[in-house]
């Protein structure tokens, strides 16, 4: 199956091991417990594992205390099952600061001091919303739990073909700079993956189609 461990998951989330394994203590319903154990195994995180630990760290972030987390998750939870990021949606903060509640229509419209702008262009606003759809789509690379990994699970040219893919799947141009903001790795390191992909047949030049850089899209 196709997922992620700890330390490919704390550096997207951005946050230490310590608090991973807080979060995880306090919060129940991150992970299944055979996923999420570490007497003596790496942990091994799924792509709606992530969506739901990045929805908990918001929430922290935010100042919200472990209990509200916990209602936070429970209401992901038993509003969507994972299986495809499309059928995710929002949740969103009540205005007394006491909880929360799930929607699917995510075409909402906020002022962020610019102008009115989709809702859908921002992972979060907030104490106001929490965009899951958004970031669960964003981590789609590793969506595919059928199949095996075509390179070593987690090295850098499988995250690459797993943006990429994600992103075709998407109906989305692959551009290295895309894959880089999702897989969070550099944009040359990207773009030196994606030139080794296309170079073993993996992947191959597409074309421009207005856009200012070249970019590939998987194979058939």
């Amino acid at each position: 199956m196709m997922g992620m461990d700890s330390k490919e998951a704390i550096q997207l989330l951005k946050v230490t091991y310590r608090q991973l394994n807080y979060m995880l203590k306090k919060v129940d319903g991150l992970v299944p417990v055979k996923y999420g154990e570490s007497q003596g195994k790496a942990r091994y995180f799924r792509p709606y594992d992530f969506t739901r630990l990045w929805l908990a760290f918001a929430l922290k972030a935010d100042g919200y205390a472990y209990s509200e987390i916990q209602k936070a998750i429970d209401i992901l939870n038993d509003s969507w099952d994972g299986e495809s990021p499309e059928e995710a949606g929002v949740l969103l903060a009540l205005r007394d600061g006491k909880g929360f509640r799930w929607a699917s229509d995510t075409n909402y419209t906020i002022d962020v001091g610019k102008g009115v702008q989709p809702a859908s262009d921002y992972d979060s606003f907030p104490k106001i919303f929490y965009n899951v759809k958004k970031v669960a789509n964003e981590n789609n690379c590793w969506k595919d739990e059928t199949k095996p990994y075509l390179f070593r699970p987690n090295s850098q040219k499988d995250r690459v073909y797993g943006a990429a893919c994600g992103l075709v799947g998407d109906g989305l141009a692959p551009t290295a700079t895309a894959i880089a903001r999702i897989t969070g790795m550099h944009y040359s390191s990207v773009h030196n993956c994606i030139k080794a992909l296309a170079k073993d047949g993996y992947m191959q030049r597409g074309e421009k189609q207005g856009v200012s850089q070249l970019y590939y899209v998987p194979k058939e």
